[in-house]
């Protein structure tokens, strides 16, 4: 699942969803919805967030996080490759 932080959701503009939903066994949030996300030419729409709301996104705005793409975007864009070396 993809996950961003509160700030994110309320500088975009984007709506929460429903009731607030256990990611983990301590870590709780809500939904929102992405309609679109552009990574270079590839856009992937309608995306199905986690919004942090306690630890997590206290720490996402901390160090300046903004989403962190999870399989469903990954697998949406298709072939990845991730590249370690930042010369490259």
């Amino acid at each position: 699942m993809t996950f961003v932080s509160e700030k994110f959701v309320r500088e975009k503009g984007l709506p929460l969803i429903g009731d607030t939903v256990v990611y983990t066994g301590k870590s709780k949030g809500l939904r929102t919805v992405i309609d679109s996300l552009q990574i270079g030419e590839i856009t992937v729409r309608n995306i199905v967030a986690g919004v942090g709301l306690e630890e997590e996104s206290e720490l996402f705005d901390l160090v300046g996080i903004g989403p962190i793409l999870g399989r469903d975007v990954i697998a949406a864009i298709g072939e990845t490759q991730i590249c370690m070396d930042d010369s490259i």
